[in-house]
This record gives C-alpha cells, sequence and structure tokens, in this order.
C-alpha cells in the first residue's frame, strides 16, 4: 500500500555547538566514522522536504480510496439534507447515530437508480461506490442503486413529537397572534457570531434606526443548544415587544435543537409574539409550528419585525389628520344644533309672552268685575276687552303666519326682515305656520 509519508525523511538534528564557535571539532565532540565502502556509498536527504500541491495531495488520497475500494459498497442508512438542484443531480446523506457519509447520484442515472421516491427521514440502502471530490478534497459514495427500507428512527420520532404536542393544541392557529404595529424594542435569540445576528442587525437598522434591539446569546447547534435556546428565550421576553429565534441555514443535524421539545414548548409559552427564523425556506422544523410568524430567513424576519420608519410617519400622520377632521365635523355640528335650538327658544319666547299677555288680561276682567259699582257696564267692557283681546292674538307670531305670512331667519337666527339684510349665498331658514323650509340665497336682488 502506498504511504503518502514515506517521502519524507527525517531531517538530521543538528549537535550542540561548542562553547568555542566555530572553532573546528575536537576528538571528544565528534564520535569516530565508521568507513565505508566506495561502491556502498548512500545519498544523503536533502535538507528541506519536497512539497505537493493540494491537488496533488488530493488526487494521491482519491488514488488511495479507490483502489482500497474497488468494488461496489451497500451502505444502509437514514436520509438527510437531501437536495434536487436545477442541474438534475441528487444530493443526500446517509446517516447513524455516530457519522454522516456524503451521497450523490448524478443526472443520467436517478431514472435507474430509482431516487424519485428519495425523501428526508426514511432508511435506505444503498449501492455505490466510494470516492473524493477533489474540488472540496471530501469523499462521498456515487449512488447506482437505492433501496427503501421505511421511516427512520429520528424521522419516527420527529413526528411522535409533533402529534403530541399538536394534541395540546400548542400549534393551534387561535393561538398566533400578531406582531406590534410600533415595535420599540425587539429581541434576536441566536448565536452572537453567526450571519443569522449581522443580517438582522443590518437589516433592521436600515428600516428604523431608532428601533432597539437585544441580542439574547446562545449556541444553535450542539447538545447543549436546546438548554441555551430556553433560557435565552426567557431573559429576554420580558423586556422586548416582540422576539426572532433562528439561526441561518445548515444540515439537519445541525438544526435538530430547533426539533428538540423544550425549544418547542418554551416558544410556545413565550408571552410576546415569537418569529422563527430558521435555516433556509426549504427546512420547517418544529419550532415554526409553535412560532406566532414563520420568516424563510432572519434577513426576512427583520423586515416582518420593524416597519419602516416612513411608514411610520405617514400613518401617524393619517391618525392627525383623521383626528383633526373627525373634531372640527364635530365642532360644526355642535354649532348647528345650537342655532336651531336658538330658533325654536326664540319662537317658543314669543309664544310664552302672548300667553302671558292673554293671562294678564283675564286677570284684569277678573278684578273689574269684582269691584266695579255698576254691573250693568260689564258687558260693554266685556266686549271691548274682547275686542282688544282678539286683536293681539290677531297679532301673534303665529296668527301672523296663519294668515299666509312667513319669517325668514338668517344662519345666525335672526330675523331678516329686508332684502337688503341677507348676504349673497347665505343659507336662511323660512318659517311658515307648518313648519320650516332651509334655502339658499342666490344673490339675485331686485
Amino acid at each position: 500500500m502506498f504511504d503518502l509519508f514515506s517521502q519524507f525523511e527525517e531531517e538530521p538534528k543538528p549537535t550542540e555547538s561548542s562553547p568555542d564557535e566555530g572553532a573546528p571539532p575536537t576528538m571528544e565532540s565528534c564520535p569516530p566514522e565508521e568507513s565505508t565502502p566506495a561502491d556502498e556509498v548512500k545519498p544523503q536527504p536533502s535538507a528541506i522536504p519536497t512539497a505537493l500541491s493540494p491537488s496533488e495531495v488530493s488526487a494521491l488520497i482519491r488514488s488511495l480510496l479507490e483502489s482500497t475500494f474497488p468494488y461496489p459498497l451497500l451502505i444502509e442508512g437514514e436520509v438527510s439534507n437531501l437536495s434536487r438542484p436545477s442541474s438534475g443531480h441528487v444530493f443526500f446523506n446517509l446517516k447513524d447515530e455516530g457519522a454522516s457519509l456524503r451521497c450523490v447520484i448524478f443526472r443520467s442515472g436517478v431514472p435507474a437508480a430509482g431516487a424519485r421516491n428519495l425523501r428526508d427521514g426514511i432508511v435506505c440502502r444503498c449501492y455505490g461506490t466510494l470516492t473524493t471530490y477533489p474540488g472540496q478534497s471530501c469523499y462521498q459514495l456515487l449512488v447506482s442503486k437505492v433501496i427503501p427500507m421505511g421511516l427512520g428512527d429520528a424521522e419516527a420520532a420527529r413526528r411522535e413529537l409533533y402529534r403530541k404536542l399538536a394534541a395540546e393544541g400548542l400549534f393551534a392557529p387561535e393561538r398566533k397572534r400578531p406582531l406590534p404595529t410600533h415595535p420599540r424594542i425587539v429581541g434576536v435569540v441566536t448565536s452572537p457570531t453567526g450571519a443569522a445576528v449581522r443580517d438582522f442587525l443590518r437589516i433592521a437598522r436600515r428600516r428604523d434606526p431608532s428601533i432597539s434591539i437585544i441580542i439574547a446569546p446562545c449556541r444553535v447547534q450542539g447538545e447543549e443548544a436546546p438548554a441555551e435556546i430556553v433560557e435565552a428565550l426567557r431573559a429576554v421576553q420580558g423586556m422586548v415587544d416582540a422576539v426572532m429565534v433562528g439561526r441561518g441555514g445548515g444540515s439537519a443535524e445541525d438544526l435538530s435543537c430547533f426539533d428538540d421539545e423544550a425549544v418547542v414548548r418554551a416558544v410556545a409559552a413565550c408571552t410576546v409574539p415569537v418569529v422563527a427564523a430558521v435555516g433556509h425556506e426549504i427546512d420547517h422544523p418544529l419550532v415554526e409550528n409553535a412560532a406566532d410568524v414563520v420568516a424563510a430567513t432572519p434577513s426576512m424576519a427583520a423586515e416582518l419585525m420593524v416597519p419602516l420608519a416612513r411608514e411610520r410617519e405617514e400613518r401617524l400622520y393619517d391618525i392627525s389628520t383623521s383626528l383633526y377632521n373627525a373634531t372640527r365635523q364635530a365642532l360644526q355640528d355642535t354649532i348647528v344644533g345650537f342655532m336651531t335650538l336658538k330658533k325654536e327658544l326664540n319662537i317658543q319666547h314669543l309664544r310664552l309672552e302672548v300667553t302671558m299677555k292673554e293671562q294678564a288680561v283675564e286677570n284684569l276682567r277678573h278684578r273689574l268685575r269684582e269691584r266695579a259699582p255698576d254691573k250693568i257696564l260689564l258687558p260693554q267692557f266685556d266686549a271691548k276687552m274682547g275686542e282688544y283681546l282678539s286683536r293681539i292674538q290677531a297679532m301673534a307670531p303665529q296668527a301672523v303666519l296663519e294668515r299666509g305670512y312667513s319669517l325668514v331667519e338668517g344662519n345666525d337666527g335672526n330675523p331678516r326682515p329686508r332684502a337688503a339684510s341677507v348676504a349673497d349665498g347665505e343659507e336662511l331658514s323660512i318659517v311658515f305656520a307648518d313648519g320650516k323650509r332651509e334655502v339658499i340665497d342666490q344673490g339675485k336682488k331686485e
């Protein structure tokens, strides 16, 4: 078998120099050399080993791997990270509890391999040969045949957890809360060094420079990630109006912490609206089912959570304009009602004055009847008083209106006895015996 490191001889170690540097070596400092026949003289190794390029190393590794496994292998594992790009090739991983193997089926071999039935979470057996991809110096399995074996343990456990949490109502649509229209502070639960937090901050600051952002740092992959995500979410929820939980893209194994039961329950129990932004658009961890809003990426989460400052200013302007118009209309309605009431009070006042005069005349008649010495004069007095009373009643506003006259009033409630007292285009009220009409002066005076 070829040994990659057999080319490199160990470089001889230099001997310690004597105190008198540069002095010729003595017999004590140099061991005696063994004599060597002239025909057995060996070439001395070079002090600097020969350097190999990355391409040469990659080619050596590929040759070594393909010569070690020259025959097809049958490998069984659970499918994850399945990808079908526009090139027509199929990429996926076969994984178990301890490792993950990259697999590829080229476009020409997809129909024969039976790759149409491949999907994440199933267990399958794959025939193929091991080789390397020189561009990335990674090894992979070139698959020629796929034999599905059923659902994998990890996917089966994930589906069982989904059914359990759904039965408890954690994914019910009626639990979803809308995002605040005008948030003052938003939170971000993610890795403080990842691309996700940088993307979120960049978009949020661009949309509204005045927004306050609290970052709750935590791991977003690995065994310790679920506990840290739960702790960060609980710590930040009391300080913000809404919070994003997420990370950038990664393998199914990297995103598995967002399928953890504790994380899903913490998102469902959060006291403020939660936006889940995990991985790419094709990734759907369980935490998305419990979140109030789902964003395809952290950048999209920032766009959903942080309104544009310009939109906020326009909305405030619309609200203030609507409030001004409503107040102005209410004031105008109040003025119109007051003027109408004033007109009605003026008419009522006239009617009350006439009634009081009639009562005064009746009282006077009664007193005269009691004190008149000559009873013979009473009929004449009664007749005269009746005549006076008839005249008074004939002068009452209602009686005048009953005879066909009308009363013209301006919009200020005062009478308009002459044409000159009416302004052009003025709104007038014409009072008849049985009601009134509202008219507008046309401005023509004769």
